[in-house]
């Protein structure tokens, strides 16, 4: 079920921070534990896995105490906010036209199709509203631009975004050590044993 965004602002504005710094700390996290084997870990598909653990992470630490927040146990394979039963908010790293890459499997295609026109009858619960908190990157995912909370619309992308707060905490780009340009040292010289000791190493 679709939700208007000033809504989902007046339900969430008190989460808005939590939400900003989940999104941040997992950068700031990447940066500093991945910086030095940045070839090896900025393959796309394995820093979408990395960050996605970092979110969890941060979120499981931000939201614990939290009443209006429940979340999976830990270990579970999905992770996702619920907020009150009416939003689910799922973290991901998002394209720059505000979509998400998915596996075609029924639950994802569920997740960001979210049916609008569903009846709410008296006697049901309150159809929930699908959320993705995210993130967008440089050209060259050495940055985190931004981070977002979406509203997907299946096939048409999204239905609107509220652009969180400009993070503060982990934006700087990576910045590898620049190459050292100096003299080699030459590789340490070992001098062929005498003569003598190579009779006494045979047994001779």
């Amino acid at each position: 079920m679709f939700r208007p965004l000033d809504e989902v602002q007046a339900d969430l504005q008190h989460l808005e921070d939590r939400c900003q710094t989940v999104v941040a700390s997992a950068w700031a996290d990447y940066a500093e534990q991945h910086r030095a084997l940045r070839w090896q870990y900025n393959v796309p598909r394995v820093q979408a896995v990395l960050l996605h653990q970092y979110m969890e992470n941060w979120a499981r630490s931000l939201f614990v105490d939290e009443p209006s927040i429940t979340m999976p146990p830990p270990g579970s394979q999905l992770f996702f906010l619920d907020y009150r039963h009416k939003y689910i908010i799922k973290p991901r790293k998002l394209n720059h036209d505000f979509t998400v890459a998915n596996n075609s499997t029924r639950l994802a295609l569920d997740f960001v199709e979210q049916d609008d026109g569903q009846l709410a009858l008296d006697s049901m619960p309150e159809p929930v509203t699908n959320l993705h908190l995210g993130y967008l990157l440089n050209a060259t995912r050495s940055a985190m631009i931004s981070a977002h909370i979406v509203c997907p619309n299946g096939v048409a992308g999204y239905r609107w975004e509220w652009t969180l707060r400009a993070p503060d905490v982990g934006s700087e780009p990576i910045r590898l050590p620049a190459p050292d340009t100096g003299p080699r040292a030459r590789p340490k010289e070992v001098e062929p044993p005498a003569a003598e000791e190579r009779q006494d190493a045979s047994g001779s």
